[in-house]
């Protein structure tokens, strides 16, 4: 090609950009579509790009042509706010192009061996920096963290420390103690400083996840830091609270922390004990989100581990998860909680007070010992759902719950709640679940007593009932005396979901048939193969006798099959 083609070529191509809308648009506006496309395609921390896949917005506007790329290198806004980036000298380049402008520093040091990150430009840009995001890879890297204790932050609001191993600046001085615009602290793997100088008075998020069992604060130190932090909004506190040497009871209202300002507390921590002595020393307002998580349970509970300053009814949503269900099993919504994949009643929980309590046996030796968590705060609550969680070698007590309140439209125990549960219920719809290990309950004249009286105040309370057998449940052992009590409630629906350990109906027969004799309105006049299947059993053998008896107390009620509902096991 000589000159003159390579001429005419380039006017050709000015002529083309003139004539194109988007490449002849005036500086501001490009300057702000530009600052637009960064901000929206930002990932999360620690999300890292691959250049190979996916160009940053930077480098894509800048290679669409010579007058686009002036305008983005020439406005120093557009390079205050770098993602992560494959070379420590691309972070340099935007240190550079921003100027003196406040800037968003975004570290990541992939190994201990890189000190590239953390070089006399990148120290410097700490000064201006407004958000501080370090994200650590694998072996120790302290050594490099210490060149963070004496360069203050004046204007940084966030500081977000994330590491992918146990990095220990508990010594450290970070920044200098100079932070005094800090509104949101987030740790991950880090165990950090208790100081006033990095926990500061005008903390809005406080985020801690993560710290080693020697690290960790006391309670007393947890709970003064707490004391301090009257403006937070959001506390999260994952696997980092201490162990307190004994049970920590109910701390009156009047005594315990106040954070009216709360709107998110979220604590997970693998021992109750720890879950308990928080709980009760700190008081949030009703508006808050309030999620509790004991995760891989295996000590034995008391009454005292979860108690009235949990289940108070101060707070809107109330999440409880204990035992060991696996965390990719268990998903957690602003709203409802789904235990084991099981999400029918998602749309209920709107807008409703719910509170998620679950609970384990008594501690050995104790087992008669009542646990009424839940006995007191109950008016505002429309929505209960319980989970029985059987700890090994422990057999289930004669717990129950006194739920004192007249709202309580809906009520799902799953797996091993006492039918003793439903002492002193007077509510409207409620859902009842019979647990594998019902019988246990019935030992005692007193639990069947209770069974009755829950029954009869219940008001035909009790619409559907969900009977999850295992093959070797006798229920025909089970004393007759406690299925009159059923004959006040109204079964719009029963499900049986298992058979007998032999494949024939077996114990759901024995069930069955008592349960038929005393209910004769609980299954429809539509024959007896077809009202079983209702009934869930399906694919037994029946002898001649066994289907002419139950034939004929089929045939003998009513139900409205159309309005009926499954509730999955």
């Amino acid at each position: 090609m000589n000159s003159r083609e390579g001429t005419d070529s380039m006017e050709a191509k000015r002529a083309h950009n003139a004539r194109n809308p988007a490449v002849s648009l005036p500086p501001e506006l490009l300057r702000s579509v530009f600052a637009f496309c960064p901000a929206a395609a930002r990932v999360k921390p620690g999300k890292h790009i691959n250049l190979k896949k996916q160009w940053p917005p930077w480098l894509a506007i800048c290679g669409v042509c010579s007058r686009w790329r002036e305008i983005y290198v020439a406005y120093p806004q557009l390079w205050v706010m770098p993602r992560e980036v494959a070379r420590p000298e691309l972070l340099e380049l935007f240190i550079a192009r921003s100027q003196n402008l406040p800037f968003y520093l975004n570290l990541g040091i992939p190994d201990a061996r890189s000190t590239a990150q953390f070089s006399d430009k990148v120290l410097e840009t700490i000064q201006r920096s407004k958000s501080i995001r370090i994200r650590l890879g694998q072996g120790p890297c302290e050594s490099q963290m210490r060149a963070l204790d004496h360069k203050a932050a004046p204007l940084a609001e966030i500081v977000w420390i994330e590491s992918a191993q146990a990095l220990d600046i508990s010594q450290s001085n970070l920044f200098d103690g100079q932070l005094p615009r800090l509104r949101i602290l987030v740790t991950v793997g880090c165990d950090i400083p208790w100081r006033d100088s990095l926990l500061r008075t005008s903390l809005t998020v406080l985020s801690i996840a993560g710290i080693t069992f020697e690290k960790r604060p006391s309670l007393d130190t947890l709970l003064n830091t707490l004391s301090r932090l009257s403006n937070l909004e959001e506390l999260v506190l994952f696997h980092c609270l201490p162990i307190p040497t004994q049970h920590v009871h109910f701390v009156p209202a009047a005594q315990r922390i106040r954070l009216d300002r709360l709107r998110l507390f979220r604590i997970t921590s693998r021992s109750s004990i720890s879950l308990g002595a928080l709980t009760a020393s700190v008081l949030v307002p009703a508006t808050a989100v309030y999620e509790v998580c004991c995760e891989n349970l295996r000590e034995p509970l008391g009454p005292h581990e979860f108690h009235d300053a949990i289940l108070l009814g101060e707070t809107i949503v109330h999440h409880y998860q204990l035992g060991d269900t696996p965390r990719d099993e268990m998903s957690i919504t602003n709203d409802f909680l789904f235990i084991d994949g099981d999400p029918e009643h998602e749309g209920e929980a709107m807008g409703c007070n719910l509170c998620v309590g679950v609970v384990s046996p008594a501690r050995p030796g104790n087992e008669d010992e009542p646990i009424d968590v839940l006995e007191r705060g109950m008016q505002s609550m429309v929505k209960l759902r319980l989970r029985w969680t059987s700890l090994e070698g422990q057999t289930l007590p004669s717990a129950h719950f006194r739920l004192q309140t007249s709202r309580l439209s809906f009520l799902y125990a799953i797996r091993g709640i006492p039918v003793a549960t439903l002492r002193g219920i007077a509510a409207v719809g409620t859902v009842m679940r019979l647990p594998a290990m019902w019988q246990l309950a019935f030992e005692r004249a007193q639990a069947v007593t209770t069974v009755s009286a829950a029954a009869s105040s219940a008001h035909g309370a009790i619409d559907a009932c969900v009977l999850d057998l295992t093959p070797t449940t006798a229920i025909s052992q089970v004393p007759e005396t406690l299925f009159p009590a059923l004959k006040t409630m109204h079964l719009a629906h029963l499900k049986v979901n298992r058979q007998g350990e032999d494949g024939s109906l077996g114990t759901v027969y024995d069930y069955l048939r008592i349960l038929l004799r005393t209910r004769r309105d609980a299954v429809g006049e539509d024959g007896t193969s077809k009202a079983l299947a209702r009934l869930g059993v399906r694919d037994v053998d029946l002898t001649e006798a066994q289907t002419q008896e139950l034939g004929s107390l089929l045939s003998s009620g009513h139900i409205d099959w159309d309005k009926t509902v499954d509730y999955p096991v």
